[in-house]
């Protein structure tokens, strides 16, 4: 019974590490959506600068609030953009060390392509079940990385 438990939590412990790309890609795009929308407001800025627009606040405080606040946001998504390559890379190579092609593509479509298991499956060509027990095996099997085996 111990040793199942123990085996359940290092299958879960996998899972979250695996899922740390998606958490990662989904902070990418918020960064990205929040520098479109700082980008709006910069637009909104000039526009109010323009002869006859309406001016809210005077043009010496909002203009260089708007460009910090875009440059952080710029810097935080270059970081995030970094991080998410690197953190790519190690699912990617870890997957690709696995002995079974099928359990390459159940982790590659579910992990870094963000596929629903139904999703991988259609795509697979295989039933919901089987793609469910591929993913359980490729996780069981699945090598972490130094850093992350001492975390």
């Amino acid at each position: 019974m111990a040793k199942e438990t123990k085996s359940k939590e290092e299958s879960e412990r996998r899972l979250r590490w695996l899922g740390r790309y998606r958490a990662a890609a989904d902070r990418e795009q918020a960064l990205t959506e929040e520098i479109a929308w700082l980008r709006g407001q910069a637009e909104q800025i000039r526009t109010a600068l323009t002869p006859g627009g309406e001016r809210q606040e005077p043009e010496e405080v909002r203009v260089p609030r708007a460009a910090q606040q875009l440059e952080a946001v710029c810097e935080e998504l270059d970081i995030q953009v970094e991080n998410c390559l690197a953190l790519r890379a190690q699912i990617a190579h870890s997957i690709a060390a696995l002995p079974d092609a099928r359990w390459r593509e159940t982790l590659h479509r579910r992990f870094l392509l963000g596929q629903s298991q139904a999703e991988a499956a259609k795509a697979m060509h295989v039933s919901l079940r089987s793609l469910q027990r591929f993913q359980t095996e490729a996780v069981r099997a699945l090598e972490l990385p130094q850093t992350e085996k001492s975390a």
